[in-house]
């Protein structure tokens, strides 16, 4: 785990991001262009690894346009708010640090929740992915992060993922 008074370190944003492990995938995302991208993350809790924190919410991806006052992307602590992430990367725009191939999109987030558990990581994952089965859920993820404190680069990958995949760039 990293300290919140550290500088961000590219090399570290990138391990988080490989070492994330998308789980479970939505079938598909796209209504008219529009995806609703519902999520279960699970990470080791920062302060007890033996413990875990999961987090669920619904990321929006459209078409952004560009006729706007403020055609800037939101930071991590305007979509996530600031529990649980680490103070460096709260400012950092949301809008794909490893690519610029998704200049044109609106990320939202909604339905947030965090919640810690006394259950290891890999625990919750199981009760997730049982929950989702009994559900019949097929449009919600279930994301592995490493490092809690750095859960929305792990989003941002599982979102870069599924519009990969969705729009083949």
């Amino acid at each position: 785990m990293h300290d919140n008074n550290e500088r961000l370190d590219p090399a570290y944003l990138q391990h988080v991001r490989s070492t994330t492990r998308i789980i479970k995938k939505p079938i598909a995302g796209i209504v008219s262009g529009y995806h609703k991208l519902p999520y279960v993350l699970i990470a080791p809790d920062s302060k007890n690894d033996r413990w875990s924190v999961e987090i669920r919410g619904k990321i929006h991806v459209s078409p952004k346009l560009v006729i706007t006052p403020n055609p800037d992307h939101p930071t991590f602590a305007e979509l996530f708010g600031t529990e649980m992430l680490n103070a460096q990367l709260s400012t950092r725009m949301f809008s794909f640090l490893y690519t610029n191939r998704y200049n044109n999109l609106k990320i939202e987030n909604e339905d947030f929740h965090i919640e810690k558990s006394e259950e290891n990581q890999e625990t919750k994952t199981a009760q997730a992915m049982e929950e989702l089965m009994r559900q019949e859920s097929i449009n919600t993820a279930v994301i592995s992060c490493p490092d809690v404190n750095y859960y929305p680069v792990s989003l941002e990958r599982y979102i870069q993922e599924i519009l990969e995949r969705e729009f083949n760039v």
